[in-house]
């Protein structure tokens, strides 16, 4: 072969070689999107550049001649390669979020309602918009926790001036024309606000209460501008909430309802129907698809709502029926996910338990009025109506909810519209919600034990009032899979005589920050640390439960701390002493070898101080500047853990509490720590007299004494002239009491 044909034979292998790199090139590039679509195009970009590198540096290594070829075929082969993919990912989203009529719109029954033939789906469209029914009463109840009728006309005010308030943060004034990037408070649920567009229920509300196409306006202006800005992006939409799985979810049933009323008005034309149904429709396609739907979430019973409401409200679209049927067949499995069978939220938050109520009950309502014919419409009723039956148990007793998991400090009576069809016949519920609290309610100590709570609420034989009551929450509830988990197995929050003692820090915010991962992490609950570290494990049960007129034992274990397995015994002896007993040991065979820091944790509400007595062995919990107790802690056991406060700390976090959204104020934790191969921490909880004029500790401290045999734990401690003893057996979770009568107060041992 001569030098000119040989020449022309490497161009040629060089091409067929350029051809393979680009396609596989490509083909990597749609396998890893396939994996991780939200980062499409940086996954692009770094194949565009590997390849181009590559090719580069291959042929600087063969020392090619032909360099002015092989460079001329590879910009051509890059620039093919771009455009076509950016062409397919431009096509691929708007086509998906902006669906032609054609696929959802048939001609001709609208052609059949209207009487006359339609010349396209844009105006079957129409025809059916302008002749269905409105339906926003019946969707309301799916949108009534959004909208605050109360200050209605001032919102909507506000949104004409393009004033934003989300949450608890001040009024933000925003640009006119959004660029949907708007975060003037980095918080990620402040932009999900943003874009799920509750205001326009708020503007159309407003226009039906005063007649006024201003705020009407102004809604249809802000629902297209969304429409133009996230739908005909280049690479990536303006936010992560554009097209978030909830917040899809919120936005659609949010239009739904201003679409309603847009419909009626004399604002509707042929062109802004078309924009804002097609975009209505590429939700809805986005809700259906198996992909973007979040399975064992409650955000998935949220997208299956949204869909549900689009399906019944325009029943004329191509696909009604089969994603109605498609939205309760995945709310079956949802349901009974969410729920146990006794009617428990299984998101280890009883904020969530609400707002899984609210859910369900709305979507409840919502198909009835419908007169649908579905199994799981029965079965929803029973299922909201066991939900309400657990809302007392998980009161404080100064009528907020327990503040476990992402739960913030909210007020049970907040949930008066939603719980009041729901107490018919429950004057304790009824006055709950309206009051919040409640003079029906008897002693309580209730284990859910599948479910992994415990509750413990105490009137001291009806001599204090709900306000007063002993109150405790026990969390053993790692249910693998739920959401809001945080790290808080055996931990318990406690009130007693008006006031929150042991809190847990709270849910802060979904910010990703330093304050989150504080709250979220073991160091912010009422539990025991291993070598200050926390853990994301589920290996969490609840191991006992015995209780009766003198005392109530809970038991409960985890090992989520990888080699050991943390053992908890809380025993509520009645009136006003709380025993610990934690226990921390290997769970290999063969003996411990490694130190390790145990730390026991007790945090306290931000209005506490705490004050370590000069033993060092005990702990005397103040309110504000009284120098009386509130709460004594005192340590037990042959080996005493050192005691310190910490409050306000920053490197690392701890001693904070969070009272409100994103903020997080200086609160007081106890810290016991004890060193070695394991541990135990037997702690007592001393409470003021049960009676309803005291609230303090007053006398002389009592005396306490403990005693560890095997599996025997004793504690014996004086009353006046008297000596009792306490027997926990940790094998059998048994409990036995003595009480001996003695000339003097002279503590024994447990061994005689």
């Amino acid at each position: 072969m001569n030098i000119e044909n040989q020449s022309i034979f490497r161009i040629f292998l060089d091409a067929i070689f350029f051809s393979v790199v680009a396609a596989c090139s490509f083909l990597g590039s749609r396998l890893l999107i396939s994996i991780a679509p939200w980062r499409e195009t940086e996954i692009y970009v770094v194949a565009a550049v590997a390849f181009v590198g590559g090719l580069v540096l291959w042929v600087l290594v063969r020392r090619r001649l032909m360099m002015r070829n092989m460079l001329v075929l590879l910009v051509v082969t890059l620039l093919v390669f771009l455009a076509w993919g950016n062409y397919k990912i431009i096509v691929s989203h708007y086509e998906k979020e902006f669906p032609l009529l054609e696929r959802h719109v048939d001609i001709y029954p609208a052609s059949r309602v209207r009487g006359t033939n339609m010349r396209s789906p844009q105006d079957a469209l129409f025809a059916h918009v302008q002749q269905s029914p409105a339906f926003r009463s019946r969707l309301f109840g799916m949108l009534v926790n959004t909208v605050n009728d109360k200050n209605l006309l001032a919102e909507a005010d506000a949104i004409l001036a393009s004033r934003y308030q989300f949450i608890n943060y001040a009024s933000a004034q925003l640009p006119h024309d959004l660029s949907w990037k708007e975060n003037p408070y980095d918080d990620p649920s402040w932009n999900w606000r943003l874009h799920n567009m509750e205001y326009v229920v708020t503007l159309a509300r407003a226009y039906e209460r005063t007649g006024n196409q201003d705020y009407l306006q102004r809604a249809e202006e802000l629902i297209l501008d969304w429409i133009h800005d996230n739908t005909r992006y280049l690479y990536r939409p303006p936010s992560e909430f554009s097209w978030g799985d909830h917040s899809t979810a919120f936005r659609l049933m949010n239009w739904l309802y201003f679409f309603d009323v847009w419909k009626g008005s004399n604002r509707l034309s042929l062109q802004k129907t078309e924009t804002i149904f097609r975009s209505m429709l590429g939700h809805a396609s986005r809700l259906a698809d198996d992909e973007f739907y979040f399975h064992r979430h409650n955000h998935g019973i949220d997208q299956d709502r949204a869909l549900l409401a689009l399906s019944l409200m325009h029943p004329y679209v191509r696909q009604a029926s089969l994603w109605r049927d498609l939205a309760l067949n995945r709310l079956v499995e949802q349901a009974r996910f969410a729920v146990s069978p006794q009617g428990i939220h299984l998101e280890h938050s009883p904020d969530y338990h609400l707002y899984g109520l609210k859910q369900l009950q709305s979507i409840h309502d919502f198909v009835e009025q419908w007169q649908m014919l579905h199994p799981f419409i029965a079965e929803l009723g029973k299922i909201t109506s066991m939900m309400a039956i657990y809302v007392p148990y998980i009161v404080k007793p100064n009528g907020y909810l327990a503040q476990i998991g992402d739960t913030g400090p909210t007020r049970i009576t907040g949930f008066q519209q939603l719980l009041a069809p729901l107490a018919t016949g429950s004057p304790l519920l009824m006055e709950l919600i309206d009051t919040g609290s409640t003079q029906h309610l008897g002693n309580v100590a209730q284990a859910f034990k599948e479910e992994g709570y415990a509750i413990i609420r105490d009137f001291a034989n009806q001599r204090l009032s709900f306000k007063n009551s002993f109150y405790l929450f026990l969390t053993a509830g790692a249910h693998e899979g739920r959401g809001h988990r945080q790290a808080d197995d055996l931990s318990f929050i406690l009130s007693h005589a008006g006031r929150d003692l042991l809190v847990d820090s709270g849910y802060y915010s979904y910010k990703a920050d330093a304050g989150r991962a504080f709250v979220l992490s073991a160091a912010a609950h009422n539990t025991v640390v291993l070598d200050g570290a926390s853990y994301k494990g589920w290996a969490t049960r609840f191991d006992a439960f015995r209780a009766n007129d003198r005392y109530t034992l809970i038991h409960a274990s985890h090992r989520n701390y990888p080699g050991f397995e943390h053992n908890r015994w809380l025993l509520h002896l009645r009136p006003g002493l709380v025993f610990v007993v934690d226990r921390m040991r290997p769970t290999g065979s063969g003996p411990a070898t490694t130190e390790h820091r145990f730390e026991q944790l007790f945090h306290f509400a931000p209005d506490l101080n705490v004050e370590i007595d000069n033993t060092g062995s005990s702990a005397n919990i103040l309110h504000g500047g009284s120098a009386n107790n509130v709460l004594r802690i005192v340590q037990l056991g042959e080996t005493n853990p050192t005691l310190r406060v910490v409050k306000g700390q920053k490197e690392p976090m701890q001693g904070w509490h969070s009272p409100e959204h994103a903020k997080l104020v200086p609160a007081p934790a106890l810290i016991s720590r004890l060193d070695g191969r394991s541990a135990q921490f037997i702690t007592v909880l001393e409470l003021p007299d049960a009676g309803a004029e005291h609230k303090e500790i007053s006398g002389p401290p009592i005396r306490y004494q403990a005693v560890n045999k095997e599996n025997m734990v004793c504690i014996s401690w004086s009353e006046g002239r008297k000596i009792r003893r306490l027997t926990l057996n940790t094998i059998t979770d048994e409990v036995t009491e003595q009480l001996n009568v003695r000339a003097d107060a002279i503590l024994t041992t447990c061994s005689d």
